[in-house]
């Protein structure tokens, strides 16, 4: 499947549709990179990610999350899931090697 994509941005976009129809939204997440001390969301702390959607060339992935009450856009790689299947958790740590690695 991803030998035959030649571009970052269409191997990115087939990670999407797989995350897409294995994931079940939404589900809690756990910030697992250092965060600018000025960011309002730190490593550590709860997210909750309602969707996925958009594909940034520096950041990948990115996931529509709440903090509390704020909406926030959040690299998915950046994000651990703490409430998802195995076969759910596996996936996303998967693109996040991936992507780590690209």
């Amino acid at each position: 499947m991803v030998k035959d994509l030649e571009s970052e941005i269409e191997i990115m976009e087939e990670w999407l549709r797989c995350i897409q129809q294995v994931i079940q939204f939404p589900f809690y997440t756990k910030v697992t990179e250092w965060q600018d001390d000025t960011s309002i969301v730190q490593e550590g702390d709860l997210l909750k990610v309602h969707a996925i959607g958009d594909i940034d060339d520096k950041y990948g992935i990115i996931a529509n999350t709440r903090f509390g009450r704020k909406k926030l856009y959040f690299p998915l790689c950046e994000l651990e899931a703490i409430d998802l299947s195995d076969i759910e958790k596996n996936v996303l740590q998967d693109y996040a090697v991936w992507f780590a690695n690209k």
